[in-house]
């Protein structure tokens, strides 16, 4: 007997409590990537960025760029975020286009400003970074799509730059209205990330870094244009190295049409965090918020506007 929509939501919820309340090691890991920064597209950022599965808008393209060519909403996504610890502002401005029905292409550019990092007996170092990405998604089955990213981040503090390149080649798996699933592996060269919260910093990696994430996404009524309830759970795996994991799940309830209440989870070797906002819909314009108080990973607040073309 086939498992009806309703049935798979219970169970991947399921799925996602235990692991979310099973005994993960909590230890105080602030880090602001520039390869993975925090949330472009506040939705995601909300849901815990447990998005390697769920297509939402164009900034589902640094969670999996296959899911370009299934997106629930195409147009132009600006998002500024706070990063609480450095004072950072950072704004973000993506848009994507299809061609037919089999190819899509994604464009988003970042920058980064009027950060501070306080290194403990100095002074405080200024601290700003840029960066573009491009991508592209190829449907070559109408419910299978894979899509590839490339792009580069240059962090500049004091005196001194540092780039970065990264990149990540994604499937995305679309089955049926409601249920789709998402694996992701990534790799960045010269990565390099921040740290301000007992002691700041700024670290460089000069391994080739890389990841891989598994992810599904169930929404319910599933043929909905607005489901009531969506969601979304992936596992991500980091190595070489000190290898880390990290389960991220994400909910998101909408108790009237316009409004959406979301609530995401990152459960992992260094962190157990919680993520909340909402969204709000006005035709074709959307407005999330997104926030991330703990202080288990490096705190943010954030506004994102998607305009539907």
């Amino acid at each position: 007997m086939s498992m009806t929509t309703g049935r798979r939501i219970a169970v991947l919820a399921a799925a996602g409590l235990q692991l979310l309340f099973s005994g993960a090691t909590h230890a105080q890991a602030p880090f602001f990537y520039t390869v993975r920064p925090q949330g472009y597209g506040m939705r995601a950022a909300a849901l815990a960025e447990a998005s390697s599965a769920d297509g939402s808008d164009v900034s589902g393209m640094y969670w999996n760029p296959g899911c370009l060519v299934f997106l629930k909403n195409e147009g132009v996504l600006v998002s500024h975020v706070m990063d609480v610890s450095t004072r950072a502002q950072v704004e973000h401005l993506a848009g994507s286009v299809r061609f037919a029905h089999a190819f899509a292409l994604g464009v988003s550019g970042v920058y980064s400003h009027e950060g501070r990092l306080e290194l403990e007996n100095g002074p405080e170092v200024p601290l700003e970074g840029h960066g573009v990405d491009l991508a592209g998604a190829y449907a070559f089955a109408p419910t299978l799509s894979l899509g590839v990213l490339a792009g580069f981040r240059k962090l500049t503090f004091d005196a001194e730059s540092r780039t970065t390149g990264w990149g990540q080649i994604g499937l995305f798996y679309f089955p049926s209205q409601g249920v789709s699933y998402g694996f992701v592996y990534r790799a960045a060269r010269g990565y390099t990330y921040w740290h301000a919260n007992q002691q700041s910093g700024v670290e460089r990696e000069t391994d080739l870094l890389q990841n891989i994430e598994i992810g599904a996404t169930m929404s319910y009524p599933a043929r909905a244009e607005d489901p009531i309830v969506t969601l979304s759970l992936t596992t991500e795996k980091s190595f070489p190295g000190v290898s880390l994991f990290s389960t991220k799940g994400g909910l998101e309830l909408l108790p009237v049409r316009f409004l959406a209440v979301r609530v995401g989870f990152k459960v992992g070797t260094l962190e157990r965090v919680a993520r909340y906002g909402f969204g709000l819909k006005f035709g074709r314009v959307h407005i999330d918020f997104a926030a991330g108080p703990s202080r288990a990973e490096s705190r943010f607040t954030g506004v994102s506007l998607m305009v539907n073309l």
